[in-house]
């Protein structure tokens, strides 16, 4: 019996995981960390042993990794985009429905297991959020390269507008 076929599971669901784990992972990044990508997943490469050697061959330099981490960070402002524009036009379609002695009800929910566009938005917020450590700690090792912290300073401003966009719309305190 294969488990596969038993879990159905949406794509934009693999997707927001996806997306993250590696907002999570650029959260975790210190002073000095290396990083590589695998799989489509960002990793902090703790391996000293040929560790310069090996990101040489896999092509995990600085360049790519900064790419990669924009990558990532488009693909969070997409979900948070689409879902913000479910949320609006999802309140544009709610349509009342009278039930019996004129009493108001909105029509019934069937996805009773989705994960709810507020909630969505405040996990990207608060992972969104915490990547910004990440990245100012990766900045702090390229201080040296002008492209590569020219980089990370705009992924940081575009992190903080966006949080910023969310926080007001949905009254997020932290």
């Amino acid at each position: 019996m294969d488990t596969e076929k038993e879990i159905n599971v949406g794509d934009n669901d693999i997707k927001h995981d996806q997306v993250l784990l590696n907002l999570k992972i650029i959260s975790q990044i210190k002073k000095y960390d290396k990083l590589s990508i695998n799989n489509d997943n960002l990793e902090i490469d703790n391996r000293i042993i040929l560790q310069g050697v090996r990101r040489y061959y896999q092509g995990d330099g600085r360049i790519t990794t900064i790419a990669f981490i924009e990558k990532i960070i488009d693909q969070a402002f997409g979900v948070t985009d689409k879902t913000l524009n479910k949320e609006h036009n999802k309140s544009l379609d709610l349509k009342p429905i009278k039930a019996q002695n004129n009493i108001v009800r909105s029509a019934p929910n069937n996805s009773y297991f989705n994960e709810d566009n507020s909630h969505l938005l405040q996990r990207f917020y608060h992972e969104m959020s915490n990547a910004a450590t990440g990245l100012e700690n990766l900045r702090e090792t390229y201080s040296m390269d002008v492209t590569t912290v020219s980089k990370v300073d705009i992924l940081l401003q575009k992190l903080k507008m966006r949080t910023d966009k969310i926080s007001k719309l949905m009254k997020i305190t932290v």
